[in-house]
């Protein structure tokens, strides 16, 4: 029985290659056998391989069998032949050749390691002279299992010649000359992904206040490496496979993070606890599993979108802004995305067709709906931003009506901040004598403008001289509207010999000859239409200093005030000096300072 299964067994049938065919390249299209397992005596030429298993060469590149595999060819060429070699196609991650049990050649290396696993791409090496012709051409092969697989190449582009030195180094320029025009598109896309990048990067340098840009810069950025990496390996000479599986791990996780980011300050939201669940999973896909049996990543990018687009409908989104672009734009993007790692999982294509250029281009499709989505918010921004301006630009033309007033032995200086604050202030002569007017409103903004109108209108409309009853008048005015806020104020009679009559509602206390003129504080206007308010009088003085804790309030860089102690050491200067002082030190809020000198 024996006998007749080793008869019946296929033999190692000799590849004949006749002289006129040396002048050029000739495939190796012999009967290859086929093993696994490791065994020094098969690079022998009298070892007998007829129980191995025949296979077909080439075949498309692919993931072997995990271990030693070793793949044995006889060839017979004429004896008389010149000097030749032999090129093997991008089949394996590494190897050993041998020919008639002499080692001739490897490839990657050390074989029975992960860091020797390198791309497979075609090598030529030099056959020795065997005497008769017959050479036996043995392939020692070693697949490490690595999660990132080897580039998976077409049954034609992974052909084994045969031939002279010339020929053969012209074989190598032609595999490599048809492999950059077939990855030219793929080069155009990389670039087009790059410039990309480097466009929404840029955004944020000069608008302010946009950190989407920013993360769909860098996600731009990761998807135009993993490109470069995973499918044009050669024009960054990165060729390890156990590398480029690190950075393919490496790289979908920092996505799936900035993909979170991304959609957080798109729709602006938190990432829920659902989009932190799918980031553990990829994770967990990516490190902790052996080999990853789903395109995970992409399964994550979906539910995290979803989730965000849920809660941003369930917001009920007063701006009305439509998300339609972005639904269509990452459709196109996903679902050719997704097919195409179903298509090629465990690896990437050696030389990509035009269905892999087509679904990884898809991305641009994305980039265009990313873009046509913020161009439109920003110029929605934009409206926003110059209404606004006008606005605060109306508000401070209407605020610079409430501090004026021009009185002889009056000096007053107001300092407006970035943002329209509430100060006022108001001098006039009644009677033969100042009355000054200095005031706060709570807030910012064209409402405090408003609320100081009204203090100012119910002044302006009161015919006393009596600091107590003026500032109970603009109290029930101010209550009686109804608005939120209250109003800090100090009015004041000085006579021309300097005497002084001073009611306060909560406001700073005034300075006289550089002294604070401690009384006690009123109840801010606008709080309780009850509130009564004292009189205080002061005798003659040669100066008085009005200000609003603008001034007191300033704050340099790290936050220390001007304070009470540095504004009693200025009191007696010009108001334009104590207002430029305050200001040096830290303009962040209105600035008003009213000076009254004695005229006699």
């Amino acid at each position: 029985m024996l006998w007749v299964l080793l008869a019946a067994a296929p033999a190692l049938v000799a590849q004949t290659i006749a002289p006129s065919s040396l002048h050029g390249a000739v495939p190796l299209a012999g009967v290859w056998k086929s093993n696994p397992g490791d065994d020094p005596r098969r690079v022998e030429r009298a070892f007998n391989d007829s129980t191995w298993t025949a296979v077909t060469m080439p075949r498309p590149a692919a993931r072997g069998a995990v271990g030693y595999t070793w793949y044995r060819l006889q060839v017979r060429v004429p004896a008389s032949a010149p000097p030749l070699y032999v090129m093997v196609g991008p089949l394996f991650p590494a190897y050993e050749i041998f020919a008639n049990g002499q080692k001739i050649g490897s490839f990657g290396g050390p074989l029975g390691t992960a860091a020797g696993q390198i791309l497979a791409e075609p090598a030529m090496f030099p056959l020795p002279d065997s005497g008769t012709g017959e050479y036996v051409i043995a392939l020692r092969t070693y697949e490490h299992g690595l999660v990132d697989g080897p580039q998976r190449a077409s049954a034609e582009a992974s052909q084994s010649w045969i031939g002279s030195q010339r020929a053969i180094e012209g074989e190598m320029a032609r595999w490599q000359l048809d492999r950059m025009q077939r990855s030219a598109p793929i080069r155009a896309l990389v670039v087009s992904l790059g410039l990309s990048a480097l466009f929404f990067l840029s955004i944020p340098l000069w608008r302010r206040g946009s950190p989407e840009y920013l993360w769909l810069g860098l996600w731009l950025s990761i998807v135009a490496a993993r490109r470069l990496v995973l499918m044009v390996p050669e024009a960054i000479g990165w060729h390890s496979r156990l590398w480029r599986g690190y950075f393919n791990s490496g790289s979908d996780t920092i996505t799936i993070v900035v993909e979170v980011f991304f959609w957080a300050t798109l729709f602006r939201q938190r990432p829920s606890w659902v989009s932190w669940t799918m980031v553990a999973l990829e994770v967990l896909s990516e490190w902790a599993l052996p080999r990853r049996v789903t395109p995970l990543l992409m399964v994550a990018m979906l539910v995290i979108y979803l989730d965000f687009c849920w809660r941003h409908y369930r917001r009920a989104d007063s701006s009305g802004e439509s998300l339609w672009p972005l639904h269509v734009g990452f459709s196109l993007y996903w679902v050719p995305t997704m097919l195409y790692n179903l298509i090629h999982l465990g690896g990437e294509p050696d030389t990509p067709s035009p269905w892999d250029i087509a679904m990884r281009s898809s991305t641009l499709a994305f980039v265009f709906a990313m873009a046509v989505i913020l161009n439109r918010r920003s110029a929605r921004t934009e409206r926003e931003q110059q209404r606004l301006e006008q606005e605060m630009s109306a508000a401070r033309t209407f605020q610079e009506l409430l501090v004026q007033g021009e009185v002889s032995g009056v000096e007053a200086v107001y300092l407006p901040a970035r943002e329209v604050g509430g100060d006022f202030y108001q001098v006039v002569q009644r009677e033969g004598a100042r009355l000054v007017l200095v005031g706060d409103v709570s807030g910012k903004g064209l409402e405090a403008a408003m609320v100081a109108s009204e203090a100012v209108g119910a002044f302006r409309s009161t015919t006393s001289v009596s600091p107590r009853e003026i500032l109970q008048t603009l109290n029930r005015a101010l209550c009686g509207q109804g608005r939120r806020g209250f109003v800090t104020c100090l009015c004041a009679r000085v006579e021309e010999g300097g005497r002084m009559t001073l009611a306060t509602a909560g406001h700073p206390a005034p300075y006289v000859d550089g002294e604070e003129f401690n009384v006690p504080g009123g109840l801010p206007l606008g709080i309780s239409a009850d509130a009564e308010y004292e009189e205080f009088p002061r005798e003659a003085a040669h100066q008085i200093t009005f200000f609003s804790d603008g001034v007191v309030e300033a704050a340099d860089r790290n936050g220390v005030l001007f304070g009470f102690d540095r504004m009693a050491a200025i009191a007696s200067r010009s108001a334009r000096e104590i207002a430029e002082a305050a200001r040096d030190w830290g303009h962040n809020d209105d600035i008003t300072v009213v000076t009254v000198r004695r005229q006699r």
